[in-house]
């Protein structure tokens, strides 16, 4: 459930809460509608993808937030599923969770804890561990490269099919 600032609440909120210093409130209160769009991956409708454009705007804005961690601290724990929070997608906040219980924090509710502490507790891991932010981002950006190289490959015409027509023709050079 999302309240006037456009976020998903795991919690009621507090007096001071971190929400209010977030950059992209002031998106959600302009137009919720366009931040929508922006920090999620569908239309309110869940039917129209989300412009890549957008979403690289959206990232750019979490970058540079003053609570970005908290936001993905509250979501990591909080577990919600869709949108982007701090910057990262879900898989990215589970890598990035992943790494913080292998390191004996507690971040997801089947370990246990009250949700304050477990999101306090991998807010303080992610502010000590500045590179695990580093290494989920350039691991998105390896996998999308992947993804990119073997499209391009699944594009290329199949020479095969031209060997197999040209008949002897390859035998004239020999």
């Amino acid at each position: 459930m999302a309240d006037s600032s456009g976020f998903r609440r795991t919690r009621p909120a507090s007096v001071g809460d971190w929400r209010e210093r977030a950059e992209c409130a002031r998106f959600y209160a302009a137009s919720p509608l366009w931040a929508d769009r922006m920090w999620t991956f569908e239309d309110s409708a869940g039917e129209d993808p989300v412009d890549p454009v957008y979403r690289t705007m959206a990232r750019r804005i979490c970058e540079s937030c003053p609570v970005r961690l908290e936001c993905l601290a509250d979501a990591t724990a909080g577990g919600i599923q869709y949108g982007l929070f701090g910057g990262f997608r879900r898989n990215q906040r589970r890598a990035l969770g992943n790494m913080a219980e292998s390191d004996g924090v507690t971040v997801y509710s089947r370990s246990g804890g009250d949700l304050d502490a477990r999101i306090h507790e991998f807010r303080d891991w992610l502010r000590a561990h500045p590179e695990a932010l580093k290494r989920v981002e350039s691991e998105e950006r390896r996998l999308k490269q992947a993804r990119r190289r073997a499209q391009r490959r699944r594009n290329m015409p199949d020479n095969r099919a031209f060997e197999q027509s040209t008949g002897d023709i390859p035998a004239l050079f020999q």
